[in-house]
């Protein structure tokens, strides 16, 4: 497995060859909390100004899970990479300014608060 920082670095050099200036890369999870273990997944999100290809996706999902097998990381698969490794600015911004999600009938969907369990 390689260094945390070289991952980062893998992980910000495929970000750019997709989007090019377009964009961030955000990383979260237990690696970047330093909690988690030697093979936990690396948890991405590339930021968008603007939109990506289906193909661009898919050539970002492979090459994320790509980096994910030559350092000896767990892949994730719960959600498919094609979905969860891109977003938008602004579906960003109205996350972190916790607006409401609005439905395909437009209506807004309101999550309730995630309480924290001994579990």
């Amino acid at each position: 497995m390689s260094d945390f920082s070289g991952l980062l670095s893998e992980a910000a050099t495929l970000g750019r060859d997709i989007i090019g200036h377009r964009g961030y890369a955000i990383a979260y999870g237990s690696q970047t909390a330093g909690i988690g273990s030697p093979t936990s997944d690396l948890d991405l999100l590339y930021v968008l100004s603007g939109d990506i290809t289906r193909e661009a996706k898919q050539r970002l999902a492979m090459d994320v899970v790509d980096l994910h097998r030559r350092n000896g990381l767990r892949i994730d698969n719960e959600v498919a990479h094609e979905v969860k490794l891109t977003a938008a600015r602004d579906e960003v911004a109205a996350a972190v300014m916790l607006t409401p999600f609005t439905g395909p009938d437009r209506v807004t969907i309101q999550i309730p608060a995630v309480k924290p369990t001994a579990a």
